[in-house]
């Protein structure tokens, strides 16, 4: 059996509602994926 190799059109879109305008307002200017692991960061030491 051969196994298919994803891409991009084999991704499902994500809805975020009023969430994504949420964090676009926190995150400024900064990139998302920059302000996503500085929060996954803030987020485990908060935890640990």
């Amino acid at each position: 059996m051969q196994v298919k190799k994803r891409d991009n059109s084999d991704r499902k879109q994500i809805r975020f509602g009023e969430l994504l305008e949420r964090i676009n307002k926190a995150r400024g200017e900064t990139p998302l994926a920059v302000w996503v692991k500085q929060a996954c960061k803030e987020k485990l030491k908060r935890d640990t």
